[in-house]
């Protein structure tokens, strides 16, 4: 019963935080802005009272925790919560008294409105919602209640050598310059220049994560740990404003690998330029189109990601996320935005994919990966010790786990993820399902979004990284598997290639085949498609992976020259019929004059 009931609250935990996740964590509204000397001001006069002096605040604000923090930060605060195990990262240990979002220095203790501006605008990139903005909201004052609570779990807040209020604790943060074209090219310098910035070695070149260092990190919690990717500024967890990005460098961020640089670059204008240059490396999600418009061409479609002719084409966003319908669930998805394009010809459809992965997991040659099957288990495994992290897990605490191996209808969790990620030899897979049956004219029917459903087949292109392979094949709903063809159609040609942690792949096939089973790709015809990507360095696998809503793709039909010389024909016959009737009308008034 007790197991049951912790599926429960999960379950319904985590169908309402994915619904708000997906429609926050990516492309959200401009940032709200939090000033912090304002919030101190206003804030109540019961933050600063002891508990004794405080009861009512204090049991309002452990209400608040109740209802809203105990599931994943547990019943001390201790970041032990029974949502915990499945979230990446995992749950703050309040106890601990480190806190990454300050205004203090390296090790520092946050102020009040430190802790108010985090809870209220959340974490991007957590699961930790932003509880002053958005869907899921507490009032101003449950905001500071529950702070106050948390507080009181905390001894170091009573430690008056670690108070925040104490002056010189608190780092200001100034105005930031101008981005000039010197300044950033400065900035630079320094986020490549090793001894200094050297951002660039967890960072990557290009700012996606994916540096030397990248993967070899963990937290002061021992948890496993990535660089931030640069470009994706809905997941900067401290803020994506040059005013935020240089309060990372100046503080750094407590318990992670991420240090202050006000030693190493103890000049504030050094830092304001990379802060510049950091934020100059952003591409902001564009949200607005959910239609891939395929344009014609002439000749032969490109075959490869990185011919010219892709410039033809206008690419849209798909918004990835967790695959939450069936279990084993899959809440901590690596990818959650593909670049998406169009184009074709008399004869063929081609689409090309883009989307940040910092490590290229390939399929191994001695092993033809089945996307059905678990990518590992107790069963193949001959270890009977795997080492995650640094701590050796037996194979009864593994199967333990759950959900792996056992197929049960819950979450997958974190620890489990990651040793499939270590042990899998897991390659990174994207697919694209289409319906085998069109829309009727007019009609808005789609499939289901996790493949298909009973009464609308799903024909899918997977495609399988390292060997280009791509299975064809389709599926009749979320519980089905997937269906391989058997000949009876017409199988997708894959090119792809990987640069700088980045996957580019062009998917091509012919625009009709069996009607069976192939989807016929009908000029001038709103087609609907759902998007499935897998990150083999993140354990995703089998139903563990990142899923889209419904978008669509239309062959773009071109009017005939004959069109128009039809239409400037009708056009002149028009005028002369509206001439010879304007005579012939004349004529018979004057022959009613006379």
């Amino acid at each position: 019963m007790k197991k049951r009931l912790e599926i429960l609250i999960l379950g319904s935990y985590y169908l309402i935080l994915t619904v708000a996740l997906c429609l926050t964590a990516v492309g959200r509204a401009a940032e709200v802005q939090y000033d912090l000397q304002e919030i101190e001001v206003q804030k109540p006069g019961e933050m600063t009272m002891p508990v004794e002096e405080a009861t009512a605040f204090h049991e309002a604000g452990r209400q608040v925790y109740i209802k809203r923090c105990l599931f994943c930060h547990g019943r001390f605060g201790m970041g032990d919560g029974v949502a915990a195990r499945y979230l990446d990262p995992r749950p703050r240990d309040f106890t601990l008294g480190m806190f990454k979002f300050r205004s203090t220095g390296s090790g520092g203790m946050p102020t009040d409105a430190d802790l108010f501006r985090t809870v209220s605008r959340g974490i991007p990139g957590t699961a930790m919602p932003a509880w002053g903005e958005g869907d899921f909201t507490l009032s101003e004052i449950e905001r500071w209640q529950v702070i106050y609570f948390v507080k009181s779990m905390v001894i170091d807040f009573q430690n008056e050598d670690l108070d925040p209020y104490v002056e010189g604790r608190q780092v200001p943060i100034g105005t930031p310059p101008p981005p000039t074209p010197e300044r950033l090219a400065h900035g630079r310098d320094l986020f490549m220049k090793s001894g200094e910035a050297g951002c660039f070695e967890c960072h990557g070149k290009n700012g996606r994560g994916n540096g030397g260092a990248a993967g070899n990190h963990t937290d002061d919690w021992g948890d496993f740990i990535l660089p931030q990717n640069l470009t994706k500024p809905w997941r900067f967890k401290n803020g994506s404003r040059v005013r935020d990005i240089f309060r990372t460098l100046t503080l750094g961020l407590n318990g992670t690998p991420m240090p202050s640089f006000i030693d190493a670059m103890p000049n504030d204008q050094d830092r304001w330029d990379v802060a510049l240059f950091v934020h100059s490396l952003q591409k902001p999600y564009s949200p607005d189109n959910s239609v891939i418009e395929a344009v014609k061409i002439d000749g032969a479609l490109p075959q490869t990601p990185d011919d010219p002719a892709w410039a033809a084409a206008a690419a849209i966003d798909i918004v990835t996320g967790g695959q939450v319908v069936l279990g084993p669930r899959w809440q901590n998805n690596s990818v959650d935005v593909v670049a998406a394009q169009a184009l074709y010809n008399n004869e063929e459809v081609a689409f090309r994919f883009v989307w940040d992965d910092r490590f290229e997991n390939l399929e191994k040659e001695e092993t033809a990966f089945d996307p059905n099957s678990p990518a590992a288990s107790a069963e193949t495994i001959e270890d009977e010790v795997v080492t995650s992290n640094d701590r050796a897990y037996e194979w009864d605490e593994i199967e333990a786990l759950g959900d792996l191996w056992q197929g049960k209808d819950t979450y997958l969790p974190v620890d489990a993820a990651r040793i499939r990620a270590t042990i899998g030899n897991l390659p990174d897979q994207l697919a694209i399902h289409f319906p085998v049956k069109l829309p009727l004219p007019g009609k808005s029917e789609k499939p289901y979004i996790f493949k298909g459903d009973p009464k609308h087949q799903v024909n899918a292109w997977q495609w399988i990284a390292g060997s280009d392979r791509v299975l064809d094949s389709n599926a009749k709903g979320p519980a089905s598997s997937y269906k391989l063809q058997d000949g009876d159609g017409i199988t997708p040609v894959a090119s792809s290639a990987f640069n700088d942690g980045q996957w580019q792949l062009v998917l091509r096939r012919k625009l009709t085949g069996d009607d069976r089973v192939d989807t016929p790709f009908v000029p001038g015809q709103l087609i609907p498609f759902t998007t499935r990507v897998w990150d083999g360095s993140a354990g995703e696998a089998g139903r563990q992976s990142a899923i889209s809503a419904s978008y669509f793709v239309m062959l773009k039909t071109t009017t005939p020259k004959a069109a128009y010389c039809y239409g400037l024909l009708g056009a002149a016959a028009m005028l002369v019929l509206q001439i010879v009737i304007a005579q012939r009308l004349r004529r018979t008034d004057n022959l009613k004059d006379r």
